[in-house]
């Protein structure tokens, strides 16, 4: 229910104050009109339905009940004896309008939950493709004296931070100022609304919060430099603000030098778009950190996923759909089959592999939109890698509203495939 509309967010108390305002002018215009009928129910058209309509289709069932105590307590007091017909049909009218509010409401919020995750998914697919582009950038520079792709030292990353979170950051930070010449800086973490050092590259000294650089880029959500202001004083070089898709803060990055051939706006937001790509990964560990720990068997990304479908479908009952391919003919890498359907699938859809089967994570569907990409897996594949239709077999299940259980399945189908072998 809607907490308040014309006196702002003032929750309940604010709300009732707001709906006796309303009954009362109601009350006093009828009065003022006809004092031998001040709530009109004699009139051709049942004023008084359309003010209990209007309240409890825009506030809901509450509100209802609030309008028609105090219709019951007008009509009590104008009215000898209490006209019970007309104000029982009023009250099952203001059920009715209760119910379509609650169903309408309810609409809204599965509407909102979707596109709100579909948003999360598509801002994340943005980062993960920008920062391929930056690996590609690089061409392959030199870190810790052996070639490795950014993406993949990312990566490499990231398993480091489910087991030391301190040492994921420092070598994100080393990552970073080899790769853009930076010669000072330090990673802040943010949490419980405070700042804590979590990383340093060749700078000792604290976050300094006053900085106008600093305070700049927690307001703009972006990064600021200091050559944004006219009077140069002493301050950070750049302050590069971290946030996940969701635009929570999980860490801030001060530069305090760097070379001055790599200081501009490209480097700078090459650099935020990484500090970023990893804010998203931190803010999805922390959120599935229990169920990650607890199955190891999984990727990390999988099964954040799960914990947040799961999520959904306990609070608004929107279902989402795994699909279980069991590749048969020996001899053809499951690794290579994963790699080509998860480029024919949608943007947000999520493939994992173990064995010899494929695990297909489909959000937000029903089961009529599974059959023809089944249909649409098994022609493509048998094309390219010259199967036949009984080399495949399919399962598919929904994720449950606990995340866990729909893991201990995923394990359970992984362990009966081992033990048939």
């Amino acid at each position: 229910m809607r907490k308040i509309n014309l006196f702002s967010e003032i929750s309940i108390l604010g709300l009732v104050f707001e709906l006796i305002l309303i009954s009362f002018i109601f009350f006093s215009l009828g009065y003022i009109s006809n004092r031998a009928d001040p709530l009109l129910i004699n009139s051709q058209i049942n004023v008084l339905l359309i003010l209990v309509s209007v309240v409890t289709l825009f506030y809901g069932l509450f509100s209802g009940i609030l309008v028609m105590a105090a219709t019951a307590i007008g009509l009590y007091h104008f009215y000898k004896p209490f006209p019970y017909n007309y104000f029982v049909n009023n009250l099952l009218f203001m059920l009715i309008f209760s119910e379509f509010h609650y169903f309408w409401n309810r609409t809204l919020k599965k509407l909102y939950k979707q596109n709100e995750y579909t948003q999360a998914r598509m801002d994340e697919l943005s980062r993960n493709f920008y920062t391929l582009k930056l690996s590609h950038d690089q061409l392959e520079k030199s870190y810790i004296l052996k070639p490795n792709s950014l993406r993949n030292i990312l990566t490499q990353i990231k398993n480091i931070y489910f087991q030391n979170p301190s040492g994921a950051y420092e070598e994100l930070l080393t990552v970073v100022a080899k790769n853009y010449g930076i010669k000072k800086a330090a990673i802040f973490s943010f949490r419980k609304g405070v700042f804590e050092k979590a990383a340093a590259y060749s700078m000792e000294t604290s976050l300094n919060e006053e900085s106008r650089v600093f305070k700049d880029a927690l307001e703009t959500k972006s990064p600021s430099y200091l050559s944004n202001f006219q009077d140069i004083k002493k301050d950070y070089l750049a302050v590069l603000p971290a946030y996940d898709s969701s635009e929570n803060l999980n860490f801030v990055m001060a530069i305090e030098d760097m070379q001055f051939l790599q200081f501009n706006k490209d480097t700078i937001f090459s650099i935020w778009v990484i500090l970023n790509y990893f804010s998203d990964f931190v803010s999805a560990a922390d959120y599935a950190e229990d169920i990650i720990a607890a199955y190891p068997h999984c990727p990390a990304d999988f099964l954040v996923e799960i914990k947040r479908l799961a999520y959904i479908r306990k609070k608004l009952d929107l279902k989402s759909l795994l699909l279980i391919v069991k590749v048969k003919k020996a001899g053809v890498g499951i690794e290579d089959i994963n790699s080509f359907i998860s480029k024919s699938l949608r943007g947000m859809d999520m493939t994992c592999f173990k064995g010899d089967m494929l695990f297909i994570m489909f959000p937000l569907v029903s089961y009529s939109n599974i059959q023809p990409v089944i249909e649409k897996i098994e022609t493509q594949t048998s094309q390219r890698f010259a199967l036949s239709p009984g080399d495949f077999s399919y399962k598919v299940f929904e994720v449950m509203s606990d995340p866990k259980k729909t893991a201990d399945y995923i394990l359970a189908i992984i362990e009966k495939e081992n033990e048939s072998r």
